[in-house]
């Protein structure tokens, strides 16, 4: 069993994130908010598919750490070592798809998801999406 300090310290940085995750949309908007309603619609828009991506990374990471953690506490430090690094490369493969696919299809994607918008918003959407379709592989969860 674990005590409280131990699951305290598990817990903490995991809320940390989530704090901080929602941050960083807040953030985004208050940067754009100048462009005007129709700039932080579409934005706004293409946060919710962020959020989507970087909850899906994460959780693709978190059960990597979990075999990772299980070597270590076998004292296997070079099977750790080994699904560290594929855990990493899979994390990074899977972002690298992401990104090509937001950027080959834009426009079915936010079409698809969310279907006739004005056409301003749909503009700063695709922009932004593939902005953010960019970055995708520099989100690294270890």
């Amino acid at each position: 069993m674990f005590s409280n300090n131990e699951l305290k310290k598990l817990i903490i940085p995991l809320f940390m994130e989530q704090i901080l995750i929602v941050i960083m949309g807040i953030i985004t908007t208050m940067m754009i908010y100048y462009a005007g309603e129709e700039t932080i619609s579409g934005v706004s828009l293409v946060d919710m598919i962020n959020f989507l991506v970087i909850f899906v990374l994460g959780a693709l990471a978190t059960g990597g750490a979990v075999v990772v953690s299980q070597y270590i506490g076998n004292k296997e430090e070079d099977q750790a070592s080994k699904a560290a690094n594929q855990l990493n490369s899979i994390v990074f493969i899977f972002s690298i798809i992401l990104m090509v696919i937001v950027i080959f299809f834009k426009n079915p994607i936010l079409t698809g998801l969310f279907g006739k918008v004005n056409n301003n918003v749909m503009k700063a959407a695709i922009i932004f999406f593939i902005y953010s379709g960019l970055s995708y592989p520099f989100f690294r969860h270890l």
